[in-house]
């Protein structure tokens, strides 16, 4: 327990020398909350000094334990962290995914973020999602489609599993204790994707409610505030 704290204040130290940072937020059914930060421009060295917690069964360990229920994808495989240090890559977006473990049993979790950020720092590319592979077909316990982050600040992660030898959002660590899987990438709009369109930049945008629902007008298309392009 006490090094889960020490890891917590070490994260908040980095966060203070950080060029640039912003923090994503969770809340669940009770109300209580965690949070992961998202940090541009840091130097190979300074993100090697961010802390990690080690292995899946550590990670487990911290998932159940400590106070901390939610996790990251750390720079390495079997790595787990409360950061993600944004370094500039090109093509998919695919390319800079990592996943976001929540423990199941919190959900449903509203998710929230400040969009300003990703638009100011020119990281119009940045989604959230669900999908196990962002470009394949939908599973059935799949219910976050692909969320622009520039475009929307909150999103709700609801239990959705119903046979856990069949879901594909969801993976039961050590046959215990049951975590969702949650994609982010944060990326510029150059960093494309299949199904995830670039909304141009420079462009009006104009609210018009249709059929109750609120849409984006932007040039000659139309989008959803999840910045998803309606026919």
């Amino acid at each position: 327990m006490k090094r889960l704290y020490l890891f917590l204040c070490i994260c908040m130290a980095i966060a203070v020398q950080a060029q640039q940072s912003t923090f994503i937020y969770f809340e669940d059914k009770d109300g209580e909350r965690d949070s992961l930060e998202v940090v541009i421009g840091l130097t190979d060295e300074q993100i090697a000094d961010i802390p990690m917690i080690g292995e899946v069964y550590a990670g487990y360990k911290a998932l159940r334990d400590g106070p901390l229920w939610v996790l990251i994808d750390g720079p390495q495989n079997y790595q787990f962290s409360h950061v993600y240090a944004y370094m500039p890559y090109d093509g998919f977006i695919e390319k800079g995914r990592k996943n976001i473990y929540i423990r199941a049993d919190r959900l449903p979790v509203t998710i929230s973020w400040d969009k300003q950020f990703f638009v100011d720092n020119d990281l119009t590319g940045s989604v959230l999602s669900d999908w196990n592979i962002w470009f394949e077909a939908r599973c059935k316990d799949e219910d976050i489609n692909i969320v622009k982050m520039a475009f929307s600040d909150s999103c709700v992660a609801h239990y959705t599993v119903r046979d856990y030898g069949q879901s594909c959002t969801y993976q039961n660590w050590m046959n215990d204790l049951l975590v969702k899987e949650i994609g982010l990438s944060v990326g510029t709009i150059q960093n494309y994707g299949e199904g995830v369109e670039a909304i141009p930049d420079g462009l009006s945008a104009t609210k018009i409610l249709r059929n109750g629902q609120i849409l984006i007008l932007r040039g000659d298309k139309t989008y959803t505030l999840q910045g998803q392009q309606v026919e």
